[in-house]
């Protein structure tokens, strides 16, 4: 039951709708769930490992896509491509790649803690708005515009 509620709680917590694309980081036992949970919900989801080895599993759980992150550029790919991305990894992962990922107003939620601290430029995290010139990214630079990050009670 803890698995299940460390996975679905955020879902709920972060809005999670069924028009969403949405990105589970890590197919073991959190990331299992997570896949399903948000099949079920009706969300496109694609699952994001290290490697293809789970990818036929993924897609078996639920996953529609798959992401390949190891020696690949698959992931930067995938820029602005996600409306919520979570983090079932306890892993030092390139944060900056998976900002880049999510979709204006994004959600990236972690319950897998990294090791080290999250390092992240602040400008990549205004630039989640879908600014493309200077002037835009200005006017739209307000604490109200910037992309959620938001940690699970659970």
């Amino acid at each position: 039951m803890c698995a299940g509620t460390t996975v679905f709680s955020p879902l709920i917590h972060c809005d999670v709708v069924s028009t969403m694309r949405t990105a589970v980081v890590g197919v073991g036992g959190l990331g299992h769930l997570a896949v399903q949970f948000l099949a079920k919900l009706g969300c496109e989801v694609t699952a994001i490992s290290s490697t293809h080895s789970k990818d036929e599993e993924a897609r078996q759980l639920g996953a529609s896509r798959f992401i390949a992150t190891k020696n690949s550029d698959e992931l930067q790919r995938a820029a602005r491509s996600f409306d919520f991305i979570l983090v079932t990894v306890p892993a030092d992962l390139p944060w900056r790649d998976y900002l880049g990922a999510l979709r204006p107003e994004g959600t990236l939620c972690l319950v897998g803690i990294p090791e080290s601290d999250l390092k992240v430029p602040p400008f990549d995290i205004v630039l989640l708005r879908g600014a493309s010139s200077a002037e835009e990214r200005a006017r739209q630079a307000t604490p109200h515009a910037c992309c959620t990050l938001r940690r699970s009670m659970a």
